[in-house]
């Protein structure tokens, strides 16, 4: 038995089916399987049924969840004393996240402070590409992108904490401005500033814009919104990246929903990598997605 098996199986009772939990915990629906059943082999029930109404627990599996939710608690707070001991005050995060969650990022770390004053944290802005990168080879505690099915089954705890939908930015003279949505259509003829990351150029695969002729090709988001109010072009992002920005705040750009045909969604994902202070990530999180509401 381990912490894994508890997580899922908490997982499969709270949705009351097995591909529901597979798609919140971000792995397949096979991995979960094969975990509940060499538990229940271990312990010689049967823990879950399936009914009409989903996969609910038997008898014997209300008593495993019973106790499974109590070992959770302990879990938690066994993790909490352990770094209470060992860091004291000094206790660190460091967390990393793309460019798209700069002033999402700033006001979560204002309320979060605010609750826990003690906790320190370590806060890189970098691109996707070093994001992926520094998850799998250095040691931090959290990270702030976008889905990357890449990352399904590498035992990250993956949590998705938004939903967002695309658009384009362009400035407030585009011929766009009073359309409610564009299309690849509307794009076709126009130029398209791109970020130097894998995510981006795949964002723009996806929406049909790449064969769009480039403006210019940045490695920072910093100089897009002078881009922007200077040429006639256009980039494509998620609809919350320049939300707070001094440029849409006083109307100098503006965003457009981007349909082809339908809108197109992906996850935000909070990636909780170091297993010893997802308690304490899971807090900061918690105040991330607090921004989306």
């Amino acid at each position: 038995m381990n912490s894994e098996q508890i997580r899922y199986i908490l997982q499969v009772a709270t949705e009351q089916s097995i591909r529901k939990a597979a798609d919140k915990l971000h792995i397949t629906a096979s991995a979960i399987s094969q975990s509940i059943h060499a538990l229940e082999n271990e312990l010689g029930v049967t823990i879950f049924q399936r009914t009409s109404k989903g996969t609910i627990p038997t008898q014997e599996g209300e008593i495993v969840l019973s106790k499974f939710l109590e070992m959770k608690t302990k879990y938690i707070e066994l993790y909490e004393e352990i770094n209470r001991a060992k860091y004291g005050s000094n206790l660190k995060l460091k967390i990393l996240y793309s460019s798209a969650f700069g002033h999402i990022i700033k006001q979560a770390l204002v309320s979060f402070k605010m609750e826990f004053k003690d906790i320190q944290l370590e806060l890189l802005e970098k691109m996707p590409d070093e994001i992926y990168e520094e998850m799998t080879s250095t040691s931090i505690d959290l990270a702030l992108i976008g889905e990357d099915k890449e990352l399904i089954n590498r035992k990250f705890d993956i949590e998705t904490i938004y939903t967002s939908h695309l658009c384009i930015c362009v400035a407030k003279e585009s011929r766009f401005r009073f359309k409610d949505y564009v299309t690849s259509e509307d794009l076709r003829n126009e130029s398209i500033i791109v970020l130097e990351s894998t995510a981006h150029k795949e964002m723009i695969k996806r929406t049909n814009l790449d064969r769009n002729s480039i403006y210019v090709t940045l490695t920072s988001t910093e100089p897009f919104g002078e881009i922007m109010m200077k040429a006639k072009a256009f980039t494509i992002m998620d609809n919350f990246t320049l939300t707070g920005h001094d440029l849409i705040t006083n109307g100098d750009l503006i965003t457009i929903p981007f349909k082809d045909p339908d809108y197109f969604y992906r996850d935000i994902w909070a990636v909780h990598c170091n297993p010893n202070l997802t308690s304490y990530t899971k807090k900061f999180s918690k105040h991330v997605r607090a921004q989306f509401e």
